[in-house]
């Protein structure tokens, strides 16, 4: 098979890593594509997982600065299609791979449109296995079972400090798979995502000292290994509860000259003079395509699975959101609420915290993976369930019995089954209006209200949206959206929309729910997202976001017009923040505005107005994420 070439390709490069190599990261546009040895082949990078080894040894003062080459590209893991394999490779053209750009950690070259791969560095995937969760193996992966798998047998009670990084998510698995019995450490929000991968035996480290915990536990290790180096007591006292033959790997360094310093102690100081009495032994992964081989086995028999935090696309490199890193979901369970309608809920974070509910928008959007990620999950207990007809929650897409009242009647029905006495209130656009709705009617149970792209259902803005005015604005967009419809019936575009989302023709009713869900997801970001529009491409998502926000938008949400804005002052002793972005097509800022005054404006210290100039509407655009964390931090000071 045979590819035709580009001359040039994108890669994202840096040449200096001063105060972070995010802030320094640029994408050359036209860079030249590079020729591979003999010894190489020539890969198409499709995805890369990005880890500490990648920035950490470039940001070392001095030292990192001195090393860096000229124009580096970063990206170690990857996963790729094989484009040009060499003399001695095994494998074809054509086929998917997956492996270790290279051990340059300053300059893998992964974060690019090709690369050249040494032969030893990568395989094909298994079939079965996601190309994506391949691209994390790479470095971790290999680090973890080489790190283990030669110094174990089936049996061995083994310690992984560092249960929840990419070294520890491999190591409790692969170290599961050949028989060992394993205890690993992470911090509170990680304990059941560990639990989840396998290990035995977790200590939370932030509820005390992780070397005390292990030494009061009674068991004599067989092996150790430490991806973190943090700890230098974990080494010195390791006698107190490694078995006298039994190894220590270090994995982990502390990346600071006090950390070099502390690596160095213990390599040279012997235990006659106070240094460590078990056997210490550094450790670096190598390249090797037999152990990446036998890892994507595993992966294929369903043995190990790759945790992922969150995806980007190439050209958001160094635009991650400020959101916490991803965590495991505590609990989760149904409610049934009704005679019809059966609620999907669950709980994160810490589960003695402030009790913080996220309600999702739409109605009908459903609550997704990032959604809890707004919240510390060391301080917040974290609750969000799917709203009637919504994501995870039966029957899919029903409206019967499904109106704002009965939302407001389902929160709180959780909140009495989750024995919640008060809690925080976080929502946006729908969201904003289900929360008002519920603290306007139940002020006691709100300890406070965050509240993003204000939207209380008055025929305004119903109209603006749907019917004329931000089609002055998305004139292209909304053609679109108004084509299904017959000319004869465009003065009603939500009645006519409702009408056949409604109606007996399937064909029709999918076809509604693709144009409505486009209209909302084109105009929803101030710079039009191509990968947010597809969302709408997902018919059963769509089907549920159209027809049951044309539901509730042609009742007028069972609300009299501008009920929620008359009504909040009931709400003016309750700390809340009002974020909304500037150039918020979807729910204009016209409406936090008549909130924020309706609250009292200035003069009320409670209320904290933010625009956010650089948005539109969706709480996936940076600025808005960053609001959105920044507040529900401030709100720490609040006590359950």
């Amino acid at each position: 098979m045979a590819f035709n070439l580009p001359s040039t390709i994108r890669t994202w490069q840096y040449t200096s890593a001063r105060g972070g190599i995010e802030k320094n990261l640029k994408l050359n546009p036209s860079a030249p594509i590079l020729t591979p040895s003999q010894s190489q082949s020539l890969v198409r990078i499709i995805s890369v997982a990005l880890n500490p080894a990648d920035y950490k040894p470039a940001e070392v003062p001095i030292a990192g600065r001195l090393l860096v080459p000229k124009y580096a590209t970063p990206g170690i893991d990857f996963a790729g299609l094989l484009i040009k394999p060499s003399p001695g490779c095994s494998l074809k053209a054509g086929q998917l791979v997956f492996g270790v750009s290279g051990t340059k950690p300053f300059a893998a070259g992964a974060l690019s449109e090709y690369n050249t791969v040494e032969d030893d560095c990568f395989t094909a995937i298994p079939e079965g296995v996601d190309l994506v969760d391949a691209s994390t193996v790479g470095v971790a992966g290999l680090t973890a079972y080489q790190s283990i798998v030669p110094n174990v047998k089936k049996g061995d009670r083994i310690f992984i400090n560092g249960g929840s990084g990419g070294c520890g998510v491999f190591g409790i698995q692969i170290a599961k798979v050949v028989g060992c019995h394993v205890t690993t450490c992470c911090s509170t929000p990680n304990v059941e995502l560990c639990k989840s991968l396998g290990a035995d035996e977790v200590v939370d480290y932030k509820k005390g000292s992780v070397v005390e915990a292990l030494k009061k536990s009674g068991v004599k290790f067989d092996f150790l290994v430490d991806n973190v180096g943090s700890d230098p007591d974990l080494y010195w006292r390791s006698h107190e509860f490694l078995k006298e033959d039994a190894m220590y790997v270090m994995v982990g360094h502390s990346i600071s000259w006090k950390g070099f310093a502390n690596s160095w102690k213990r390599k040279i100081i012997p235990s006659a003079l106070g240094g460590g009495k078990r056997k210490l032994s550094g450790f670096w992964p190598k390249p090797n395509s037999v152990d990446l081989e036998r890892i994507g086995r595993w992966m294929a028999e369903g043995k190990i699975k790759a945790v992922i935090d969150q995806r980007f696309a190439f050209e958001k490199t160094i635009t991650m959101a400020p959101l916490y890193a991803a965590f495991a979901v505590n609990q989760s369970g149904h409610l049934q609420v009704s005679p019809i309608h059966s609620i999907y809920y669950e709980e994160c974070g810490d589960t003695k915290g402030v009790p913080i509910l996220y309600l999702h928008g739409g109605p009908g959007g459903g609550i997704e993976d990032d959604d809890r990620r707004y919240f510390d999950p060391s301080h917040y207990r974290s609750i969000l369930f799917d709203q009637r007809g919504s994501g995870k929650s039966t029957p899919h897409a029903s409206l019967e019995d499904n109106t704002t009242w009965s939302l407001v009647s389902d929160i709180e029905s959780l909140r009495e089954h989750l024995k919640v006495e008060k809690w925080i209130v976080f929502g946006g656009s729908w969201g904003s209006t289900l929360s008002l709705a519920y603290a306007e009617k139940h002020p006691e149970r709100c300890l406070g209200l965050i509240l993003r792209g204000i939207f209380t259902l008055q025929r305004s803005e119903l109209e603006w949206f749907y019917q004329k005015g931000a089609d002055m604005l998305f004139p292209d967009y909304f053609d679109a959206y108004k084509k299904v419809i017959p000319e004869a019936e465009r003065g009603d575009m939500m009645g006519a929309y409702y009408k056949r989302l409604t109606g007996d023709n399937e064909e029709e009713k999918l076809k509604c729910a693709g144009a409505w869900s486009t209209w909302e997801t084109s105009t929803s970001k101030l710079i039009v997202d191509p990968e947010y529009i597809k969302k709408a491409g997902d018919p059963k998502w769509a089907l549920a976001f159209a027809r049951i926000e044309s539901h509730f938008f042609v009742n007028g949400g069972w609300l009299e017009d501008g009920q929620l804005i008359r009504a909040a002052p009931i709400l003016k002793d309750l700390p809340i923040v009002i974020i909304q972005g500037r150039y918020d097509v979807v729910c204009p800022a016209k409406t936090s505005w008549e909130l924020y005054q309706a609250l009292g404006g200035e003069s009320n210290k409670n209320v904290e107005y933010k625009i956010i100039g650089d948005s539109g509407h969706s709480a996936h655009e940076k600025s808005i994420e960053e609001a959105l964390v920044d507040a529900a931090d401030k709100f720490k000071s609040i006590k359950a």
